[in-house]
């Protein structure tokens, strides 16, 4: 298994095709957001006005809000994309290192039962409450909305929120 999961030395005998598994799981997950993310900017790019329309006086004002407005909606949710592109690049990072399924705060084994539901997450159910908390209590950063570059190694809002 050693030429397929090159990690495989990282971790215990018992817990590999969990972590195989996952480690695929992340794989996947990756390509399909990269992929939609794809899809989603074409769109935005080519959705471009045409004949009078291009000039504005064809256009009504109604028209031309809601056309800002879903362009502003789909630039957020590219922005959520990113940070959930982020936060898997950081568990794959995690997976290679060998520290996928340990907890970043306590150094406690995250249960799998939660890391199938949330294959990134990051801390335990108590340590995410806890982190949660404290982010409730410090000035919002630029990186909290998605504008830190891609691969970059930041302390942005973990997604393990959906639990």
């Amino acid at each position: 298994m050693s030429t397929e999961f090159p990690f495989a030395d990282k971790y215990p005998a018992d817990k590999l095709d969990f972590i195989v598994g996952q480690y695929r799981k992340l794989i996947d997950l990756f390509n399909q957001i990269s992929e939609t993310m794809h899809h989603q900017t074409e769109d935005a790019l080519s959705n471009k006005l045409e004949g009078s329309e291009a000039s504005g006086s064809g256009m009504h004002q109604g028209d031309a809000g809601s056309e800002a407005y879903d362009r502003e909606f789909a630039l957020n949710m590219l922005g959520k994309e990113v940070d959930s592109l982020k936060e898997i690049e950081q568990a794959i990072k995690r997976v290679e290192g060998g520290s996928y399924g340990t907890c970043e705060m306590s150094g406690e084994e995250i249960p799998q039962m939660r890391l199938e539901a949330l294959p990134f997450a990051r801390y335990t159910v108590t340590c995410q409450a806890k982190w949660e908390e404290e982010q409730k209590n410090r000035p919002a950063n630029r990186d909290d909305y998605g504008y830190s570059g891609f691969g970059e190694q930041s302390s942005t809002n973990s997604l393990d929120e959906a639990e």
